[in-house]
């Protein structure tokens, strides 16, 4: 008896003793089991598996190390009774799971824009600018001319790179977040794409900022214009000739956009005059001439029908109307002209009458 007890005491202290061996490898840090030793051979695989795995909710472990992360299901059966043809359990785990750090995946891509859009500018009354989220996607390739240098042609640069010039520009966004004119820039790169919300939002953008800014005006009634707001587009481009303040041989671009818009409204004459002043700023400048060229090629009975056959109906009306007054005024019947003079006669008899009662 005595034996078995002793035995049996010696069992205990022997299992005590492996126990607090195990527990001096690990320590317990923010409700996480921490490995103290690095050396994988101090203790067996379920050891290993603990220090390095976190719980996580729900049916998932999550397993982390220096070079990988990845994440196993709870109710996966690993079979550890025959690892006679397997590799030990952290090993199978590791060669089944790492990811090297090479491997990422590709980034979502961000569109270029210009920040939060602002709540209110001085144009927002404007019909083409209220409905600025119902706009057509209306590609402008003439917009690259504003970002490359003018040849002795006028022809824009060849083999435009865009891509080159939306990286250009989103440098320049994290260096200048708040510039004019680099929100007017980002408003004509979204101009050659034929986003109009995101060129409107920009260029509001900046003239919350500036709101007398010449260019930026313009460039915002050149995207109304193309969106077909003819009306709105006018009264920009007349306003940035009223702001602007710099040479006045910049102004053609002005003179240019209301010939254009007037050649699109009808008013033909007025579209040659605007473009004629616009030639005189810039001479011998290609889109100027050609847009000239094309408007003198109309026929001229194209060109007055409308305006003469208004005329003709004026006139017609007002002798219509003239006519039926001088009629009202003059009768022209005999016989409304016989009883006025047959009264005319008694009135005068009787004032005779009258006369010769007074001398007597």
């Amino acid at each position: 008896m005595e034996q078995q007890i002793i035995s049996l005491c010696y069992l205990l202290f022997l299992q005590i003793a492996f126990i607090n061996t195990k527990s001096q490898l690990f320590t317990l840090k923010n409700n996480k089991i921490i490995m103290l030793s690095q050396n994988v051979d101090d203790f067996d695989d379920i050891f290993y598996i603990i220090s390095t795995t976190e719980p996580q909710f729900g049916n998932t472990w999550t397993k982390e190390s220096d070079n990988f992360d990845f994440t196993i299901g709870i109710d996966a059966e690993i079979d550890s009774h025959n690892s006679d043809n397997r590799t030990s359990i952290h090993q199978r785990l590791e060669n089944s799971t790492k990811q090297p750090k090479d491997e990422q995946q590709p980034q979502p891509y961000e569109v270029l824009d210009c920040g939060k859009a602002v709540n209110f500018t001085v144009f927002d009354e404007l019909v083409g600018i209220a409905n600025r989220k119902k706009h057509k996607t209306l590609p402008e390739p003439d917009v690259l001319f504003t970002f490359t240098t003018k040849a002795k042609s006028g022809k824009l640069r060849k083999n435009f790179d865009v891509d080159a010039l939306e990286s250009k520009l989103r440098k320049a966004k994290r260096d200048k977040p708040r510039s004019v004119q680099l929100y007017n820039q980002i408003g004509n790169f979204h101009r050659i794409k034929g986003d109009a919300l995101l060129s409107i939002e920009c260029f509001r953008k900046a003239l919350s900022i500036n709101p007398t800014n010449s260019e930026v005006i313009l460039n915002l009634a050149r995207v109304l214009f193309h969106q077909g707001y003819l009306e709105d587009a006018i009264y920009l481009t007349r306003r940035s000739l009223e702001v602007h303040s710099s040479d006045a041989r910049a102004t053609w671009r002005q003179y240019f956009t209301l010939g254009e818009i007037f050649k699109k409204y009808g008013n033909i004459q007025e579209s040659i005059l605007h473009l004629r002043h616009a030639l005189e700023l810039s001479p011998h400048h290609d889109k100027i001439l050609q847009a000239l060229e094309d408007i003198e090629k109309l026929p001229i009975s194209s060109l007055h029908f409308y305006t003469i056959l208004i005329i003709l109906l004026l006139v017609i009306c007002v002798l219509i109307v003239m006519r039926y007054l001088n009629q009202d005024e003059f009768p022209g019947n005999d016989t409304d002209i016989k009883p006025q003079k047959a009264r005319c006669f008694k009135i005068r008899g009787a004032m005779s009458k009258v006369r010769v009662i007074r001398r007597k």
